[in-house]
């Protein structure tokens, strides 16, 4: 057998090797994640008034909706792309910037609205922090692509992780501390802001 033989016959099996280890590292972060926001989920519960998750439920249609622009299609175009270069990375990062920041933007216009409509002034203060949330996803969007295209899951998995223990422990303080319904607001922020950073 020839070498170039030997390599064809190690690339498959290279490959398959790769791909297990994706699936074990995503697989693994996403179970541990979900455990570990679940165990805390359950605990808030028990902590929060049930008006508080109705107030957030509130800022969410906002939140959900506009969410759905937020451009993470976008970055997942270079998971796919034959060839990506460094310009056209700059150019992305650079068009996900706008966006969201658009967005944020356009959700501070709304906030007054939101409250008016739901006749709950705390809903326009929730909105607009929340709209910090924007300026997380640029951070988190483009390094989640361009990691799935080179198949490290693996630091994707530290990230997520590390993010789902941050967000849990500030969930448990912030309702253990009284901030009611604001605890629902800094949970997430929290957990992009970590997720971003790493």
């Amino acid at each position: 057998m020839t070498p170039s033989h030997l390599l064809d016959a190690k690339a498959p099996e290279s490959l398959h090797a790769q791909v297990r280890r994706a699936v074990i590292w995503r697989s693994g972060s996403q179970i541990v994640g979900q455990m570990v926001q679940w165990a805390s989920t359950f605990l808030v519960i028990r902590l929060l008034d049930p008006r508080d998750y109705g107030l957030f439920a509130m800022a969410q249609v906002v939140l959900v909706f506009l969410n759905m622009l937020n451009g993470f299609g976008l970055a997942s175009g270079l998971i796919q792309a034959a060839d990506v270069t460094e310009r056209q990375v700059r150019q992305l990062f650079g068009m996900l910037i706008a966006l969201n920041a658009a967005l944020a933007a356009f959700q501070l216009m709304l906030a007054p609205l939101a409250a008016i409509y739901y006749r709950q002034p705390i809903v326009a203060d929730m909105l607009r922090v929340q709209a910090l949330l924007y300026l997380t996803t640029p951070f988190i969007a483009l390094p989640f692509a361009l990691l799935s295209r080179r198949m490290d899951f693996r630091h994707q998995a530290r990230a997520n992780i590390c993010a789902s223990i941050a967000a849990a422990a500030a969930a448990l303080g912030g309702a253990l501390a009284g901030w009611g319904v604001w605890t629902l607001v800094i949970a997430p922020l929290v957990l992009f802001a970590v997720r971003g950073a790493m």
